[in-house]
């Protein structure tokens, strides 16, 4: 396993045994049924690679609201003790962040779904400097 703080990545010994996988599964579906298990969603290997992932993980945990996960084997039931972390699955509206900037050539208004990858596009794009081939894309004010 590997923890992220909001996710979890599950690997299999085996990867090609589908009795291993199976059983598996079902382990973390149980307890992603208890109430308080702290698994918010299982997202399967497809969905883990669709997604970006991970494409050799055989599942994904989404920690569910007020659950980290972290390596060692401290409490199981511990408080949390970070103000923040990350890891967490970005289509989960409690977890967008804000973005504020300020400055004299800074169009007035509100950028939509900002996300991180389009920080340094908007940037460029309102210095007027080329910034080819990265992931995001320069967000519009409105």
């Amino acid at each position: 396993m590997l923890p992220s703080g909001g996710s979890l990545y599950v690997y299999l010994r085996d990867s090609k045994d589908p009795a291993l996988q199976a059983a598996t599964l079902k382990a973390f579906e149980d307890k992603a049924r208890e109430p308080d298990s702290g698994i918010g969603r299982i997202f399967q290997q497809a969905e883990v690679a669709r997604r970006g992932g991970d494409p050799d993980a055989f599942l994904a945990l989404d920690a569910a609201p007020g659950t980290t996960f972290a390596s060692g084997y401290g409490d199981y039931d511990a408080p949390i003790v970070v103000k923040a972390m990350h890891g967490y699955d970005p289509e989960r509206p409690e977890m967008r962040a804000s973005l504020l900037l300020f400055g004299p050539n800074i169009p007035k208004g509100k950028l939509a779904d900002a996300r991180i990858v389009d920080i340094a596009p908007t940037v460029a794009a309102w210095l007027h400097l080329p910034l080819p081939n990265v992931d995001g894309k320069p967000l519009q004010v409105h």
